[in-house]
């Protein structure tokens, strides 16, 4: 019965985070497109360029999307943390603690969802291809993270889970790390 629970409440959670960060995404792009095409295009100034093939550009990507997985991480992990060794002592700190957390890892993931939404409005289609096929990988692995986040900071996982699902997302930014080779032009 548990386990039925936690798979209805995770899936909710997927439903709830991917649709949120979509829904951004959305607008964005179509705010954009309609209104700032132009102004976006001057601002941003995208070259699309081709990225070298070769094997240690591939990990330096995957070592720059491993350093947004350790800070997540790190953040989900205060709250746990900060019950076990200041039991019994204030709150006020810990509670800082993790409030700073989820408003930093609210605002990476809505605004990498929003500067993805303006690139798509502004560029369209060209944009698009670029972020394919390395893209939808990548999402997936930040997506599984946030939810794990989540997950950690409600009780819901055991240590030795979280560190599977973390082991999870790292293959899977090593596989868009891989896949992003090439992208452009």
């Amino acid at each position: 019965m548990r386990s039925r629970l936690l798979k209805t409440v995770w899936r909710r959670d997927v439903v709830l985070i991917a649709g949120g960060l979509l829904l951004v995404t959305a607008v964005a792009a179509v705010t954009t497109g309609v209104l700032f095409a132009y102004q976006a295009r001057a601002l941003l100034a995208v070259h699309f360029t081709r990225i070298p093939v070769t094997a240690g550009d591939a990990a330096s990507i995957w070592l720059h999307n491993l350093r947004s997985e350790l800070g997540v991480a790190v953040f989900a992990v205060v709250d746990p943390a900060s019950r076990r060794l200041l039991d019994g002592g204030s709150r006020v700190w810990p509670r800082l603690l993790v409030g700073f957390g989820d408003v930093l890892i609210a605002c990476w993931a809505v605004g990498s969802s929003l500067i993805a939404g303006v690139l798509l409005g502004a560029y369209g289609m060209r944009q698009l291809a670029v972020f394919l096929p390395d893209g939808a990988v990548e999402v997936t692995g930040w997506l599984l993270l946030l939810v794990l986040y989540v997950d950690v900071r409600r009780g819901r996982t055991t240590p030795k889970s979280a560190a599977a699902w973390l082991a999870v997302v790292a293959g899977l930014l090593a596989v868009a790390a891989v896949l992003e080779l090439g992208a452009g032009a």
